[in-house]
């Protein structure tokens, strides 16, 4: 992926990292081949896309990575903590990334959604999950988001406007962390 990309545009500016999957399993009825499962996806590939990334920003004289967190590692929730302990520890990657990266002017951040409508998280439609009338509700903006929501801080992190943000976990959830 990275030769190939380098070979099309002769760089790498940006590393978006935004691979996940989850569903709901009480933890003490998980196997340890379902917890590997999801820590390899939700943590480990963005650690490697960001390792794999790196030599290329250097060259570059700087990049910026931007991981897709979540809100549950504020929060929690019994039914995902293989989910929360992946996106926890990508918390941490980032901070850390950043710490060690940025004398190669390389930002590192995270945005940290709550509850957006995506195939992973039906909120319409025959497949929503009860919990997202119960959340909408208790959420101050009364809705929840859509991909459409995170273009604007996307672009802001990924522009030069962002040169002096790094480390940085960035709540975008419609404010339901203030309400739960």
């Amino acid at each position: 992926m990275v030769k190939e990309t380098v070979a099309r545009f002769g760089r790498i500016d940006i590393l978006f990292n935004n691979a996940a999957i989850s569903w709901g399993i009480p933890a003490e009825t998980m196997t340890l081949e379902q917890w590997n499962n999801f820590i390899a996806i939700n943590l480990t590939s963005c650690f490697l896309t960001s390792k794999a990334c790196f030599p290329e920003m250097v060259k570059a004289g700087g990049g910026k990575i931007i991981n897709v967190g979540s809100i549950i590692t504020k929060l929690g929730f019994g039914k995902l903590v293989h989910y929360a302990a992946a996106k926890g520890g990508m918390d941490h990657m980032t901070q850390s990334l950043a710490q060690g990266w940025g004398k190669h002017n390389i930002q590192v951040n995270a945005l940290l959604p709550g509850l957006v409508d995506t195939e992973m998280m039906p909120c319409e439609g025959p497949k929503k999950n009860g919990l997202v009338d119960y959340i909408v509700k208790k959420t101050p903006v009364g809705k929840f988001g859509r991909p459409s929501d995170f273009y604007g801080i996307s672009i802001l992190l990924a522009s030069p406007a962002s040169n002096f943000i790094t480390g940085s976990i960035i709540v975008v959830d419609g404010g339901v962390s203030l309400a739960i």
